[in-house]
């Protein structure tokens, strides 16, 4: 710890003492036992004194010698001492986003170094760093909120600026992505949409009806960023593309690379192979409409209504399967009433 300090005319520091924190004779200041002094006192004469000579810190006195044991172990314990890499933060924020637990994410850390010494951060760290993210981020109404902080702001203070760009009408491939697909998976295809800014598709060849874009995108490594160019193969005539990264084959996500060549193509209704049914929000699930014991209020009643005429469905096809005349009638009658129902 800095134990004295002496600054000249224009504040630089002349003279510095750094001492040992068990420096000093030990003093009971208090009397609450549930608040103890969290640093024991030993009467500890460690101390480095430093006299700046000619723009340089000198060394002028170094006591060394120590009085109490030493647990040089012990210092990856320091906070001071624990760091999240950029690249665990990544990591942390994806397993976050697809909704898996704090501890099964540093456990697979841990695996991928080895041990848990081999890790410079406790899982706490992480815990701390998304708990700080999540608070970070803007929610339902939070543009808003922030908004009209900067509005106050402004009011209070003549000289604070603040300029917002409000985006009334968003993109149409992002708002059909929103009414289609449940929440977790818009945050997803959001974040590819919001990458296309400063993404320039440049045309690089044309063979046929099939257009070849280069897309310079950056990767941001752990120690330095990678400039990548992507290849993106389109169809004019059935909007299909097929980018050199992948992710829509591996992750059955658009990438932004395929989302900037669209932009470019002024193409702005996307087409429904782009649509997964696994992720949409309107689509009812069969097996969410079997009747279990854990149902309950309206989904309860919704079930019964549901095996009640499945039941009956059941006769109807055990009778109408005799024969081939009564097959195709109930067929046109349960399509008709399949359509007058969805128009209701």
């Amino acid at each position: 710890m800095t134990k004295r300090t002496e600054r000249g005319e224009d504040e630089t520091v002349m003279y510095v003492t750094l001492a040992c924190t068990h420096g000093g004779k030990a003093r009971n200041r208090t009397f609450n036992v549930t608040n103890p002094c969290p640093t024991g006192k030993t009467k500890h004469k460690v101390k480095i004194n430093a006299l700046k000579s000619d723009g340089n810190l000198r060394l002028t006195t170094v006591h060394n010698i120590h009085n109490y044991s030493i647990s040089p172990k012990k210092s990856p314990f320091f906070r001071c001492n624990r760091e999240v890499s950029d690249s665990v933060k990544r990591v942390s924020d994806t397993n976050d986003l697809a909704g898996i637990r704090m501890n099964n994410s540093f456990g697979s850390l841990v695996v991928g170094a080895g041990e848990f010494e081999n890790l410079p951060f406790f899982e706490n760290d992480c815990r701390n760093y998304i708990n700080k993210a999540r608070h970070l981020q803007l929610g339902i109404g939070g543009a808003s909120v922030l908004r009209e902080y900067f509005c106050r702001m402004q009011y209070k203070n003549l000289e604070f600026f603040a300029l917002m760009d409000l985006d009334d009408e968003r993109s149409p491939i992002e708002k059909r992505f929103q009414d289609l697909y449940i929440y977790a998976k818009f945050k997803e295809v959001q974040l590819q949409i919001t990458g296309i800014i400063d993404k320039n598709p440049k045309l690089h060849k044309i063979d046929g009806a099939v257009k070849t874009y280069l897309v310079d995108d950056e990767v941001h490594l752990e120690e330095f960023t990678k400039l990548v160019t992507h290849s993106v193969d389109s169809s004019k005539g059935d909007t299909a593309a097929k980018c050199s990264c992948g992710l829509f084959q591996m992750m059955r996500i658009l990438c932004r690379h395929i989302l900037a060549v669209f932009k470019c193509n002024k193409i702005k209704i996307l087409p429904d192979r782009y649509i997964l049914n696994r992720w949409r929000k309107d689509i009812k699930r069969r097996y969410t409409l079997i009747h279990n014991s854990y149902d309950a209020g309206e989904q309860q009643a919704y079930s019964n209504r549901y095996s009640k005429l499945l039941n009956i469905c059941y006769q109807m096809i055990t009778n109408a399967a005799n024969s081939k005349e009564h097959t195709e009638y109930a067929k046109t009658k349960l399509y008709a009433m399949i359509e007058l129902y969805r128009a209701n």
